[in-house]
């Protein structure tokens, strides 16, 4: 699909495209999480946002311009996953998370080999990933920030 323009990106076919693709992933995701019977994590959510439907709508729009993906907070990587299946198939995608809460790493390696597993994970605090962001992409043509919100650590050095 070549760039979008305004008009065409709230088109009947746009609209049907994302959403035939969020409704999908968003069952695969719920077969997937009945299907994990050993999940470590108190919280079984997979998403906590409807909303990012607008992020796959922005990975489309923006298919064809040059720069990593990038999102801070990552979960069990279902917006990833979104913007994934709505990208280039070359498309770099990076995550950023300390992976800190209780079994969070063990589910989120499950899903990220299930469904993201060409993504590049940072596994640290936003604010001390940088170094490694700008190493990884000289360019980023989307930046998804939902990271934790409940404490700020300091930037060391």
């Amino acid at each position: 699909m070549p760039f979008l323009d305004n008009d065409s990106v709230f088109s009947d076919a746009v609209r049907s495209q994302v959403n035939a693709i969020y409704d999908k992933l968003t069952e695969d995701y719920n077969n997937f999480s009945l299907s994990y019977s050993d999940q470590k994590m108190h919280r079984k959510e997979n998403s906590f946002h409807d909303e990012i439907k607008l992020l796959g709508y922005l990975s489309l729009l923006l298919k064809e311009i040059d720069g990593a993906i990038i999102e801070i907070g990552v979960w069990k990587g279902k917006s990833l996953t979104l913007m994934k299946r709505l990208s280039r198939d070359d498309q770099l995608l990076v995550g950023v998370d300390p992976l800190e809460l209780y079994g969070q790493r063990d589910d989120f390696s499950v899903f990220r080999e299930r469904f993201f597993p060409r993504a590049v994970i940072l596994d640290t605090y936003s604010e001390c990933a940088f170094r490694d962001l700008v190493k990884l992409a000289k360019k980023c043509k989307l930046i998804h920030v939902d990271g934790g919100h409940t404490r700020v650590r300091q930037f060391e050095g």
